[in-house]
């Protein structure tokens, strides 16, 4: 619906229409005479809606990582830009949105934190989403293994190893020469089959 005839002047405040979408506004002038223009229009598309389902996972959800170099996958529903920071850091500039992003964590073992916010073409920005990860580059410590309780011999190649390692959460052992196995729970004690053949082992 046309509104009424008004002055013409260069520039005019305008309202759209509610609802997100394409919206065109149009326009005509006249003379003191009367002699109408022909109606010109021009297209915007109203977008009001953040980018939506914002998340960033570490190294795919992993709950702990030796080194600073990990890996972000980004994911946000009609993003066009991103921006990342480690938490309580300052935000690196928008950058094209991507699904994964290399990073690295500030140094120090500890629990990190990386957070991400996406925003689309029209400048919407999402809620900020963060990770966690826990970054661990110390290697278990006093290491030690003994064979039947440090018995000097046995009589079987069925044999009992006593463990230990401080902070360690897995091992995996192997008779030397010889590959290891899988790696397992850290355990502090394992029953073993020596190889067979009197001999030192």
């Amino acid at each position: 619906m046309w509104t009424a005839w008004e002055s013409c002047v260069a520039t005019r405040p305008s309202t759209l229409t509610t609802g997100d979408g394409l919206k065109t506004i149009c326009a005509q002038s006249r003379d003191a005479c009367g002699n109408l223009s022909t109606e010109t229009c021009d297209d915007i598309t109203l977008d009001t809606t953040a980018p939506s389902a914002p998340t960033i996972t570490i190294n795919a959800g992993a709950s702990c990582t030796n080194s600073l170099a990990v890996t972000l996958s980004l994911s946000a529903t009609g993003a066009a830009e991103m921006r990342v920071r480690n938490y309580l850091g300052t935000w690196g500039a928008w950058e094209a949105y991507a699904n994964s992003k290399p990073w690295t964590l500030p140094s120090g073992d500890g629990t990190k934190t990386v957070c991400a916010q996406y925003r689309d073409a029209c400048g919407n920005m999402s809620a900020e989403v963060c990770d966690s990860i826990t970054l661990d580059t110390v290697a278990p410590s006093a290491a030690t293994i003994s064979i039947n309780g440090g018995a000097s011999c046995a009589t079987s190649t069925s044999i009992t190893l006593t463990l230990s390692a401080t902070g360690a959460s897995e091992m995996h052992l192997r008779n030397d020469p010889g590959s290891y196995g899988l790696w397992e729970a850290y355990a502090t004690s394992k029953p073993w089959t020596l190889p067979s053949g009197d001999g030192t082992k």
